[in-house]
């Protein structure tokens, strides 16, 4: 009885290594969401209360629709820019693209990974991405339909961009 009892201890000791394990890598992080100035940016979500919440932005333009059924808009802040598309009316979020290292309190990702990273930095914080190349790594999370992508020069992070997929 008491290998039996040692047996399961020891099993549900492993299953617990296991379940704790978070080495496996952010491939499985969604890749939906930024945080800038204390808020959260979910791609997607309705853009109204995000744009109220984030403040006043640099530059406004507003282009015929790619996506939606209404026009697609590109809001500037210092360090990203948000881009939407427009439903019946209501602007989503489709994009955010991080650009500037000007304040790196906004110019990295959820995770913390910032401008100017190496793309060492980024393959070790992320793993493997889903398509590679001298210029850019992308991570996709099919689930929820969303890329993280890093663009790259000379092995340095020069631009963040979280993406709606389709």
């Amino acid at each position: 009885m008491k290998k039996l009892i040692c047996l399961l201890l020891s099993t549900l000791f492993l299953f617990a290594l296991v379940a704790c394990d978070n080495t496996a890598g952010l491939n499985e992080t969604d890749f939906s969401s930024y945080r800038a100035n204390g808020v959260s940016v979910p791609l997607d979500a309705e853009a109204k209360p995000i744009l109220e919440a984030l403040g006043p932005y640099l530059q406004r333009d507003s282009t015929d629709s790619c996506y939606g059924n209404g026009p697609d808009v590109a809001y500037d802040y210092p360090s990203f820019r948000l881009q939407t598309y427009t439903v019946d009316g209501v602007e989503y979020l489709l994009s955010i693209h991080i650009y500037n290292d000007s304040d790196l309190s906004i110019a990295k990702t959820s995770e913390g990974l910032v401008l100017g990273a190496k793309k060492e930095d980024v393959l070790q914080m992320y793993g493997t991405p889903e398509t590679e190349d001298s210029f850019k790594l992308v991570y996709v999370n099919s689930t929820l339909k969303t890329k993280l992508q890093f663009s790259l020069s000379n092995g340095i992070v020069t631009k963040i961009e979280y993406l709606k997929s389709e």
